[in-house]
């Protein structure tokens, strides 16, 4: 058998691979635009709060931004674009739970376990809520000081509520705080280029 012939199987393979290859990442781009366009969809349908008009027009003005982001990363890194649309996910996560607080909720028949579970509900904000410095310390985002005073204000917001027995904005608020926390968590990981699974000591 001569060289050429003996080698015709491997070439074909390797050729046969990076075809493979190209395909997957054509998909994989095709499934990236597709979710994208998802977001960008559920962003349009997303109305202003009308409570406060500065935390309403950063959360907007973040949307915008952080959808160009993922835009702009879509034919490079899909590392950082997955961490960046789900920055985004969150985003809108926050600002769908501030319109639901607004939505008028009638009083609850169970308030005394409504009042237990919101109470759980906003410890676990609050802790949410410390973890945005080191979050916005390892994003190195421009914009992340204000995730901070928003996400801190939102849990200020929901206690007052929980005061109020309001239970159901309360739950709402803190929500929104949180998931404003996991935007500049998303974000911190997407401004790690390659990372690393820390070692088990």
């Amino acid at each position: 058998m001569s060289r050429i012939a003996y080698l015709l199987p491997v070439i074909t393979a390797l050729a046969g691979g990076g075809l493979l290859r190209a395909d997957d990442d054509e998909k994989n781009r095709h499934r990236a635009e597709r979710r994208l366009s998802s977001l960008e969809t559920r962003a349009r349908k997303i109305t202003t709060a009308p409570d406060s008009t500065e935390l309403s027009g950063f959360l907007q003005h973040e949307t915008l931004r952080l959808i160009e982001r993922c835009r702009a990363l879509l034919p490079s890194s899909s590392y950082q674009f997955d961490r960046t649309l789900e920055a985004t996910d969150d985003l809108l996560d926050s600002r769908e739970d501030l319109q639901a607080a607004d939505r008028h909720q009638s009083p609850s028949e169970k308030e005394e376990k409504a009042q237990r579970d919101t109470a759980r509900r906003l410890e676990r904000a609050y802790f949410r809520v410390q973890q945005a410095d080191y979050f916005a310390r390892l994003s190195g985002d421009k914009h992340a000081p204000e995730y901070i005073t928003f996400s801190r204000q939102l849990y200020q917001r929901a206690r007052a509520a929980y005061d109020e027995r309001e239970y159901h904005r309360a739950n709402r608020l803190a929500s929104a705080g949180s998931k404003l926390v996991s935007v500049l968590e998303n974000l911190a990981q997407a401004a790690v280029r390659k990372p690393v699974p820390p070692e088990l000591k």
